[in-house]
């Protein structure tokens, strides 16, 4: 393992540090380099010309194989996109487009009239639509943390996840029920205590500097 072997461990997290083998290791909690990423794109996505839904809008995403091998949780995923009321930009991965057309739901998803339907985005966006999206709806782990950083209120499909931090500052919602993200969506898109909560919460992840500390450190204790 690559933390066993290194000097110096460079966690995004006070929880993440935690975690970290400590004997013998120095350990420092930067924030993620991600969220230094997005930070550095968001004027470039902010020129955007993609065309978004009209708002309030869903951004939703899936991936990952514990839910596109899933029958059930694939065939919820759809019932949810398509019975919302609100428009939602649907960014369909080859692998899932491949699944769905194997369980007979593809048809259900491109006839849908409420989806907007894009396979590939750039970066740029990606991000423009879901920093201007009511809420994200995804089993992506680094939206996760993004949409922390932007406080957008992020629904998570899944039944575990990597982000504790997102969870217990009040912008992630890990649910697979279909009645209960179908709730999470209608309070992103209209309950304005619910919105105002996620726009003040904190971010663990850092803010946007993690890239300098880390160069910082390793200045002082390498070179």
């Amino acid at each position: 393992k690559t933390d066993f072997w290194s000097d110096y461990l460079f966690c995004p997290t006070d929880f993440a540090a935690s975690h970290a083998p400590s004997f013998g290791k120095k350990v420092f909690v930067t924030g993620n380099t991600s969220i230094d990423a997005l930070k550095e794109i968001l004027p470039a996505s902010r020129k955007s010309k993609l065309v978004l839904p009209k708002s309030p809008f869903v951004f939703a995403n899936l991936h990952r194989q514990e839910n596109i091998k899933s029958k059930e949780r694939l065939s919820n995923f759809v019932e949810i996109i398509t019975s919302t009321p609100h428009k939602v930009l649907f960014v369909l991965a080859p692998n899932t487009k491949k699944r769905l057309e194997q369980l007979g739901l593809l048809d259900k998803v491109l006839s849908s009239k409420n989806l907007v339907i894009k396979e590939t985005l750039s970066y740029p966006d990606f991000i423009h639509a879901y920093e201007n999206c009511a809420c994200m709806l995804t089993d992506g782990g680094g939206m996760t943390e993004e949409s922390n950083y932007l406080k957008i209120p992020c629904i998570v499909y899944r039944k575990s996840s990597e982000r504790q931090e997102a969870e217990e500052c009040g912008t992630a919602f890990r649910s697979l029920d279909v009645k209960e993200i179908l709730s999470l969506i209608e309070k992103s898109a209209a309950d304005k205590k619910f919105i105002a909560r996620v726009k003040k919460a904190r971010c663990p992840y850092g803010d946007g500097s993690a890239g300098k500390k880390i160069v910082d450190v390793l200045e002082k204790m390498v070179i």
